[in-house]
């Protein structure tokens, strides 16, 4: 019986194939390739869909005594499949989709997160730097608005990929935390979807 193992190669999203015991080396193969353009569009609005049913039905959101205030946090891309520009399309349709959610405007109203504003407001003052870190762990600038925290929840999420028997499943990891507490509100992710 011949075994296949599959190793790293370098270079993003490929394997090295080997077969044992026959010490055949085989050749570095390619991650599969990413769902179609129109696909990636459904997925995204189907994620964002979901999500904000998954927002407001939360026993968090829905014990708030006022109107809860979402940050929308980062939106990572750790498939090695889906080329950057890509994602950038399917990471603005999330996020437009939630930002255009009636379902999430009835109950929380979204903001930008402090380090972008900082960023913004420093730009528009004609200061600049070149510090990502700066810029990450900056605070909102004075006169911008600061929100209750116990009220605030932030979002992040990721897009990975995962392979099983060369067929590329991907999905979005979405996780939304309390910001006074820290408290892991929820984290869930939702799959791709092939068309039948």
């Amino acid at each position: 019986m011949i075994e296949v193992k599959r190793w790293p190669c370098r270079g993003p999203g490929r394997m090295w194939l080997m077969l044992l015991p026959l010490g055949l080396a085989g050749g570095c193969e390619s991650s599969p390739p990413p769902p179609p353009v129109p696909e990636m569009v459904r997925f995204a609005d189907d994620t964002a869909k979901s999500l904000a049913r998954d927002i407001i039905d939360n026993p968090d959101i829905k014990g708030l005594d006022e109107k809860g205030v979402l940050e929308l946090g980062g939106l990572e891309n750790q498939s090695k499949a889906i080329p950057n520009e890509e994602f950038m399309m399917v990471q603005n349709r999330v996020q437009s989709d939630i930002l255009r959610s009636q379902d999430i405007l009835n109950v929380m109203f979204p903001i930008e997160d402090a380090g972008t504003m900082a960023k913004e407001f420093d730009r528009s003052q004609g200061k600049t730097t070149d510090d990502p870190l700066q810029d990450a762990n900056a605070a909102p600038p004075p006169g911008i608005a600061k929100y209750n925290p116990e009220n605030t929840f932030i979002l992040r999420g990721k897009l990975f990929e995962a392979d099983r028997d060369h067929k590329a499943a991907f999905y979005f990891r979405f996780t939304l935390i309390r910001l006074a507490s820290r408290k892991l509100v929820f984290e869930k992710d939702y799959l791709y979807q092939p068309p039948k």
